[in-house]
């Protein structure tokens, strides 16, 4: 277990023949099992991956899968390298994609058989685990003996679904690093409806990223709910933070808003720990930029006698930063909720005011998480909440209660 510091952390893939989301499928698959399905799963350092084809399997369904990579890809050697591709040919594949991350869930149904995952190491671990989908993180790679740094390859998220005989898959913006920390997955049920939604998280430059992925059975496509990075086109930043606006203000106090949810707290800066004389300009208030004195142009020195200096305040002088943490809430009676926890700045990353916690929640007709709520913590309450911080090593936090 590990515990995590503001700014630590950060969090990966279809080829569409019609474009981004679009597949096509033989419909033939689309018929519900009433099979006595069971998936047996074997997890192995030694064996190739073998993932069957959906269409071809009736009630017992042995998948065998290798290992998740705890290392860096380029330590390994060409052999066991090729142990981690595989033939989905089923889902439009031409050639053996890259297997990097693998969960299994009940995606397309509310209820499973019991299903079993079987190490095989030393200690011979088996475990009951639910569900009848496999849900996968693959690259499609274009030379499969390019070095990490020159690797190239496009890549998606794949669910198998073994109760309906089919497949769904999108492509995305996550992407594989080589790094021994890789794109973890998890299946929980995001939307409140029984079924489980496939959840990407995977740390990197500092940053979590976070994306959230469900199956539309009718179209055949894994549709995106949310996503830190395949979001950012339409959004032109992060999602979350594109939402968020902040300002300096006088009397050394600064506006925190999401405009969309009506949110709006004004906070001083005397409060979360900053002192008057750190605010204060020397400076003449009417000087030109290119007159100022680099000494005075501290990132927090921004009024004058408590009066906000405008020629010194740039856009975006109030930011969110790096994505540290994210929560997944779940109360009884209640929607589940994904909090998504980003330290709030003013000028550098340096001068950290508190955290800002982004509440998020499923809406039926947008198709789409969105966010209902916000609460600002303040230094001192921020680095208490971050002692409880505690993230597993595939970077989620313990989620027993979803």
């Amino acid at each position: 277990m590990k515990r995590i510091w503001p700014g630590v952390l950060l969090l990966f893939i279809m080829i569409g023949i019609y474009g981004c989301n679009k597949i096509k499928t033989d419909t033939s698959f689309d018929r519900t099992s009433k099979e006595n399905l069971k998936l047996d799963i074997s997890i192995s350092k030694e064996k190739k991956n073998m993932i069957p084809n959906p269409a071809k399997t009736k009630g017992k369904v042995e998948i065998r899968l290798h290992e998740e990579l705890d290392r860096s890809w380029d330590e390994i050697s060409t052999e066991e390298k090729n142990n981690y591709y595989a033939d989905l040919s089923f889902a439009g594949f031409q050639k053996e994609v890259l297997v990097s991350s693998f969960v299994v869930g009940n995606m397309t149904n509310t209820k499973s058989d019991k299903s079993k995952m079987r190490y095989l190491d030393k200690k011979g671990r088996e475990e009951e685990i639910k569900g009848n989908c496999l849900g996968l993180f693959v690259m499609d790679v274009k030379n499969t003996k390019a070095k990490e740094e020159d690797r190239e390859g496009t890549n998606y998220f794949v669910v198998v679904d073994y109760a309906k005989k089919t497949y769904y898959k999108t492509k995305t913006e996550f992407f594989f690093h080589g790094m021994d920390q890789w794109t973890a997955l998890k299946a929980m049920d995001v939307t409140g409806d029984g079924k489980t939604e496939l959840v990407a998280q995977r740390c990197y430059n500092k940053s979590i990223e976070l994306g959230v992925f469900r199956c539309k059975e009718k179209t055949h496509q894994l549709v995106d709910l949310f996503s830190t990075l395949d979001d950012i086109d339409k959004y032109e930043d992060y999602p979350d933070r594109a939402l968020f606006s902040g300002y300096p203000i006088d009397d050394y106090k600064v506006v925190l808003e999401f405009k969309d949810i009506n949110y709006s707290k004004t906070i001083s800066l005397l409060d979360v720990g900053f002192k008057k004389k750190d605010l204060e300009s020397d400076h003449d208030p009417n000087a030109e930029d290119d007159d100022m004195d680099w000494l005075d142009w501290q990132f927090i020195s921004l009024w004058k006698n408590g009066k906000i200096l405008k020629n010194k305040v740039k856009e975006d002088i109030v930011f969110l930063y790096t994505l540290d943490y994210v929560d997944f809430l779940s109360k009884k009676g209640k929607k589940p909720q994904i909090d998504l926890i980003r330290g709030i700045f003013l000028g550098h990353r340096s001068e950290w005011l508190g955290n800002m916690h982004q509440i998020y929640e499923y809406d039926s007709q947008k198709d789409r998480l969105v966010m209902k709520d916000a609460r600002f913590s303040d230094v001192k309450k921020a680095e208490k909440e971050m002692k409880s911080w505690i993230i597993t090593d595939d970077m989620f936090i313990d989620t027993e209660n979803l």
